[in-house]
């Protein structure tokens, strides 16, 4: 499974993909600084090659991030057939009910607290890994618009 991750502060990409590698080191984690890179990322043609385990992506964004913030990266997930439904979660330290309706209202799969702790944060991603690798994507999702 494919984690891509697109916040502003390198701190938290760094405490992110740790967290995510101690969960499960098998996980492909790419980092962006921002959501105009992972945008970018994702319009490269995916490799028809790779497994569909391999294949299956989840993208975590920051809220506030300048230039193309969270809600505007999800609007443009959904706009794209290839990503319409990947999983798409607000990672924030936003806890603002507005913030939270207006990801939801964007399309995003979930919205977390960010944590304040290590253990705390180790055990946000453990669920969140753990639930991904759970549950069955759309059918046809990985191989539409490869």
């Amino acid at each position: 499974m494919k984690v891509l991750i697109a916040d502003d502060d390198p701190d938290d990409l760094v405490m992110i993909e740790r967290c995510l590698l101690w969960v499960d080191s098998s996980l492909d984690v790419k980092t962006f600084d921002s959501a105009h890179s992972l945008l970018q990322y994702l319009d490269k043609p995916s490799d028809s090659s790779v497994s569909a385990d391999e294949a299956r992506e989840v993208v975590v964004l920051d809220l506030n991030m300048p230039g193309i913030d969270g809600i505007m990266a999800l609007k443009s997930l959904r706009a794209r057939q290839r990503n319409r439904y990947t999983p798409a979660l607000i990672y924030t330290t936003s806890k603002s009910h507005y913030d939270i309706r207006d990801a939801y209202a964007a399309g995003a799969s979930g919205c977390l607290c960010k944590g304040s702790t290590l253990e705390e944060m180790r055990a946000q991603f453990k669920s969140i890994v753990d639930y991904f690798k759970r549950i069955e994507p759309v059918p046809g999702m990985i191989l539409e618009g490869s």
